[in-house]
């Protein structure tokens, strides 16, 4: 017989995903990957909390040195790999175009584990 997991569960599973999903992957239009950053060790990225979620903030811009100008960024993505891996979390929006060193990029990424 299967059982809802207590409160204590539900915070453990959501500290697991903040220390383990440890990289956040921006991608273009063609779902090729613009950078992938190690959200604790780059200044870029960082982790916040708010009740069940659990947020990703990225801000990028057109004159970081891993980001080849003209490109459009549509989805990001988490992994808990540098390299390679599977998408554990993925976001989609609207595009959104950095074209110059001046242009800059913020994007949420949040993952929620709620209790049923």
């Amino acid at each position: 017989m299967a059982t809802e997991l207590p409160d204590a569960g539900y915070d453990d599973l959501r500290d697991h995903v903040q220390d383990s999903w440890s990289h956040i992957e921006l991608q273009d239009d063609d779902d090729e990957q613009v950078t992938r950053i190690e959200i604790d060790d780059d200044d870029r990225a960082s982790w916040s909390e708010d009740g069940d979620i659990r947020t990703v903030t990225v801000t990028v811009s057109g004159s970081d040195d891993d980001i080849d100008t003209p490109v459009t960024v549509e989805s990001t993505h988490l992994f808990n790999t540098e390299t390679g891996g599977d998408s554990l979390s993925n976001d989609s929006f609207s595009g959104a175009t950095l074209e110059e060193d001046g242009d800059e990029l913020t994007v949420e990424h949040e993952v929620q584990i709620p209790q049923q």
